[in-house]
């Protein structure tokens, strides 16, 4: 439904502020890292990580050849569809909005958003489905919500011995969603870690020093979960799960990482806006775009604590 000329006005006494509620922190490109690539659709090379780990090397004695090992690779392929959204701008409502509203930049600030909420609406579903990750401690035998009686701690640390177990990379990011996080920062376990003489309330920083992973990540999105024009029905994306991995902190070749982000730019942009001009409706069209395909390139480089609080 678009705004109409009367939606779009300001009277004076308000003139000096507008009212745009949107998600303050997406983090999807923190844990799925954007990596540009040339073409819509390509393959990319897996080495199989048994034959990394072959302790082969031995002692070679005088005039003969050492021995000889090698690597086997695979391979997997990714497609970059595009998603859209558009929105309509026509001139009866340009010409009678407000200056202050810029309602051009509304509209192009609108469609970019809608693109970053699936981004991250995806990302989070991979996160939070057990089946993705090549090991799941599935839901904690106490909740933490229970203070009494859960051991948050020990269950970190099973999910980050996993990881390290099984990869030889130490996990370097966590996702928590916001419900858990309000949780745990009032956990005895975690309080009583702090100084006797501090506030009782653990702040991020305590849990990173705990658990000592420098990169935590809240996870705060959500969205509207009703049929456009029906009443609202709010949902939070990250709702009451724990993610953690490794994660590269830049696309490389033969670098492990958990998942990639592969981007197919688009008009030199991996996202971007279009812009066109429809005259039978005396309208402009803003579309913002990005084509992309998410994918698990190392499923034994995450691990899932799944709903662990009530």
């Amino acid at each position: 439904m678009r705004p109409t000329a009367k939606d779009v006005h300001v009277d004076a006494i308000l003139s000096n502020i507008s009212v745009l509620y949107r998600n303050s922190a997406y983090i999807a490109e923190q844990i799925f890292p954007l990596v540009t690539v040339g073409k819509q659709s390509d393959k990319y090379y897996i080495f199989t990580k048994k034959y990394q780990f072959l302790n082969t090397a031995d002692y070679r004695a005088p005039g003969t050849a050492s021995k000889r090992h090698g690597f086997t690779l695979s391979t997997d392929t990714f497609f970059c569809e595009e998603i859209a959204d558009s929105t309509q701008l026509d001139d009866e409502t340009r010409d009678n909005a407000d200056s202050v509203l810029n309602i051009e930049s509304a509209k192009t600030n609108f469609v970019t958003d809608k693109i970053l909420l699936k981004l991250e609406s995806l990302v989070a579903a991979l996160c939070t489905t057990t089946s993705n990750w090549g090991t799941n401690y599935s839901t904690p035998t106490n909740l933490w919500s229970d203070y009494e009686n859960s051991d948050f701690l020990k269950d970190f640390q099973t999910g980050m011995d996993a990881i390290e177990d099984n990869t030889g990379k130490e996990v370097n990011k966590i996702v928590l969603a916001n419900n858990v996080w309000k949780k745990l920062k009032h956990h005895p376990q975690l309080l009583e870690r702090m100084p006797s003489n501090s506030m009782k309330t653990a702040t991020l920083d305590t849990l990173k020093a705990v658990l000592e992973v420098d990169n935590i990540l809240i996870g705060k999105a959500f969205y509207n979960s009703a049929n456009e024009g029906q009443t609202a029905t709010y949902s939070k994306l990250w709702d009451k799960d724990v993610w953690m991995g490794h994660v590269a902190a830049a696309p490389a070749k033969e670098t492990p990482t958990a998942g990639y982000t592969f981007v197919w730019p688009r008009d030199g942009k991996q996202r971007g806006i279009r812009k066109w001009r429809e005259e039978d409706i005396h309208s402009d069209i803003y579309e913002g775009f990005m084509n992309f395909d998410l994918k698990i390139v190392g499923s034994d480089m995450g691990y899932l604590l799944d709903a662990v609080i009530a």
